[in-house]
């Protein structure tokens, strides 16, 4: 009965994705018009009438909010910045009117050429929620390459409250709602509540966001759970670029999800808890660590070729003077020979 039940399932599936009409996208078609149904998962669901579940199926091969960058033609330095995000201005998450609700940074994809490192970068990360302040760290190699290393200091994530002078960040004074009963937690952890919150769940899903092992988190963090072993090499969020043409070699945003638990004193187990415990339940790590073979090769094929192009065009011009040279010698010597012939005709 257990096997009828899923296989009617997985059949219920198909003939239900089926129904959908397949449409080839062409030139004149816009695709944000399209019914993109058939990419879409659940969280859940049956494959081969085993169970599947992830925690970000529901992310994969699938759309997320639209953003609007900054192409830079008009002017190559604001090249990647974010002006909108899902047709918006604003994130509608933080504080109204504050730089933390206001779309900006730049996409991690698409960066400008040319990157000064001794200036600050902003980076849009969605899956944070928010913006986040990148530092030259050191000069790293990929591939041949040089890069700059930009890290996140170490008040990325520090809380406005903070009596350490070091972690302290007056400028996340913004993230903090707790004016409409949101929870603003010590340095290094950021309550994500405010950008969760659905019809379903108008104060939102009870995660926070850190930095994983809680790496430049405050203390009583790791002190609240067993096992938290912060490591830099490890836990450290860092984008490598090129400097010259703006190419990532190397992006890894790490981050840590974590529950947050209220003691309930109507739950037996939840009555002898903190007031409040931020849980870690997931850590993560995106993008990758080194440029691939053929990328490192278009990027050092970009940076050589202007010299290349600058030699092959000397040599160029060189043979074509020489050749205009010669050729106007060969005219002179000609005409040379052939004008006394006609002197001696007339004279004759």
């Amino acid at each position: 009965d257990d096997w009828k039940r899923k296989k009617r399932s997985v059949e219920d599936k198909d003939e239900q994705q089926e129904s959908y009409p397949v449409i080839v996208p062409t030139p004149d078609v816009d695709l944000r018009s399209l019914n993109f149904s058939l990419i879409e998962k659940k969280k859940g669901g049956f494959v081969d009438c085993k169970c599947e579940w992830g925690l970000f199926r529901d992310r994969n091969v699938t759309l997320r909010k639209p953003v609007t960058i900054n192409h830079g033609m008009a002017n190559l330095s604001m090249k990647g910045l974010l002006e909108k995000f899902n047709n918006s201005t604003t994130l509608g998450w933080w504080e109204e009117g504050s730089s933390c609700d206001k779309v900006g940074g730049q996409d991690g994809g698409t960066l400008p050429p040319v990157v000064d490192r001794f200036k600050e970068m902003e980076l849009f990360v969605s899956l944070m929620c928010r913006k986040i302040n990148l530092q030259f760290e050191k000069m790293t190699t990929h591939s041949g390459l040089e890069s700059y290393r930009f890290i996140p200091p170490p008040n990325a994530l520090g809380s406005h409250t903070d009596q350490d002078p070091n972690t302290q960040n007056l400028a996340n004074s913004c993230f903090c709602q707790q004016s409409k009963g949101f929870s603003c937690f010590k340095s290094g952890v950021l309550n994500l509540e405010p950008c969760k919150t659905t019809p379903e769940l108008p104060h939102g899903a009870p995660i926070a966001l850190s930095f994983p092992h809680f790496y430049q988190a405050d203390q009583s963090y790791l002190d609240a759970v067993e096992g938290m072993k912060p490591n830099k090499s490890l836990h450290q969020f860092y984008l490598d670029i090129e400097p010259t043409l703006g190419f990532p070699l190397a992006i890894r945003p790490r981050f840590q999800l974590n529950a947050i638990i209220r003691r309930d004193p109507h739950i037996e187990i939840m009555r002898n808890f903190s007031e409040e415990l931020v849980l870690p339940f997931l850590w993560a790590q995106d993008g990758f660590s080194e440029p691939s073979s053929p990328m490192a090769s278009a990027i050092q094929f970009g940076l050589a070729a202007p010299r290349q192009l600058t030699l092959l065009g000397g040599v160029v011009l060189l043979v074509l003077g020489g050749g205009m040279v010669l050729v106007a010698a060969v005219w002179w010597c000609f005409w040379a020979r052939v004008k006394p012939t006609k002197e001696e005709l007339a004279m004759s």
